[in-house]
């Protein structure tokens, strides 16, 4: 049983990787520089992926904060199942778009004074990090086998 979880998560991410591979290669030359996924994933892991998996699968601990699957289009504060979210973020109430969650993870407390994100998270300030992180979850969130 094991052995198969192992294999079937392998072969999750090599799905993954063939999409961001894909992705980067249609992309224009100019577009690469501005937003790579394959940079997001990594960027991804190291500052987002602590509190947040892509996909929430049965049986899976939930983590800090709420899966990001189908993020973009999504109101914020509203991942069914998850209810955590600070009042400031429900009280926002946007729709994700790249562009509120690149304005977001810039720095979270300039859209809710009193989110719990801002607790040991800094926010991304480099704008092209934000870019990466932005490409790499337009890929992963609409795709239900990431993580």
């Amino acid at each position: 049983m094991q052995r198969q979880t192992i294999m079937r998560t392998g072969m999750q991410a090599a799905r993954l990787g063939m999409l961001l591979t894909a992705a980067v290669l249609a992309m224009p030359a100019q577009a690469q520089d501005a937003q790579d996924p394959i940079v997001g994933q990594k960027l991804f892991r190291q500052r987002c992926a602590s509190c947040h998996w892509i996909v929430d699968k049965p049986g899976r601990l939930t983590k800090s904060g709420p899966p990001l699957a189908g993020l973009f289009g999504r109101v914020a504060g509203t991942y069914p199942g998850f209810s955590e979210y600070s009042s400031g973020l429900v009280e926002w109430g946007k729709t994700w778009t790249p562009a509120a969650l690149d304005t977001y993870i810039a720095d979270p407390k300039t859209i809710a004074a009193n989110t719990s994100m801002r607790i040991g998270y800094a926010g991304v300030r480099n704008s092209q990090d934000r870019a990466h992180i932005i490409a790499y979850l337009k890929l992963a969130a609409s795709d239900p086998k990431a993580d």
